[in-house]
């Protein structure tokens, strides 16, 4: 049974990423809540799509500037046959974070399928589905790859939620906050001074400011002007 996903991903301009899909991977698992479930295994599957822009990989026929889906599928292989989860749900979970990893990968979509699941009535599969993207962020590690701990190199870290705006997924500009759209041209001059953008108290994906750091640099201002005031009239 091929998995129904959910609709493309657009981008910027509000045209669909390409996609890479990878279907039927398989390995047995000893996943689950019951302890002959961890103790002998059971089959397991999973459906991925990537999102992403291939046009560039295209252009020069060149592997490197899109993603392996041979690594992918290894990976997700990994996953599946990997460390025990009590949940089918975190096992979807670590393989979007694994994909996430590579920097080419806008937002995966991810079926986890339990066809083998202890359940006491008729049934032909059980499976949990899921996107995840950079602000939509996986919450639990990514795989670790033999390699990359062999040369010291530390997987990719998915970006922690709420440190980018939605838009900044799409390569949009800043996304003002309420306040400062009901500030009005007040709001302008300090997007100017801050074009990093933030979202609570966080500046965009290049680095942070602190909590209520707008109030910091108006009130900087009042005592600047305050000290002229004073030199003027003593």
């Amino acid at each position: 049974m091929t998995t129904a996903f959910a609709g493309a991903v657009l981008d910027a301009d509000g045209r669909p990423f390409d996609r890479i899909r990878l279907t039927g991977l398989s390995a047995t698992g000893y996943h689950g809540v019951l302890d002959h479930e961890k103790a002998e295994g059971q089959l397991f599957r999973a459906d991925v799509v990537l999102h992403l822009d291939t046009r560039a990989a295209a252009s020069g026929d060149d592997l490197d500037r899109t993603v392996s889906y041979a690594g992918v599928a290894e990976d997700v292989v990994a996953v599946l046959a990997g460390s025990p989860a009590d949940l089918v749900e975190t096992v979807a979970e670590r393989i979007a974070a694994t994909i996430l990893t590579h920097d080419e990968v806008v937002a995966v979509d991810v079926a986890v399928h339990k066809p083998q699941a202890p359940i006491t009535v008729p049934f032909e599969d059980v499976e949990v589905v899921i996107r995840r993207d950079r602000v939509v962020v996986p919450v639990v590690a990514p795989l670790s790859r033999r390699g990359e701990q062999r040369d010291g190199q530390q997987p990719v870290a998915p970006i922690p939620v709420g440190s980018v705006a939605p838009a900044l997924i799409h390569g949009v500009g800043d996304v003002p906050l309420p306040e400062d759209r009901a500030a009005g041209p007040r709001a302008g001059r300090h997007a100017a001074e801050h074009p990093a953008g933030r979202v609570g108290g966080l500046r965009g994906a290049r680095g942070r400011c602190l909590p209520g750091g707008r109030r910091v640099v108006l009130g900087r201002r009042r005592r600047a002007r305050s000290r002229r005031r004073a030199r003027r009239d003593p």
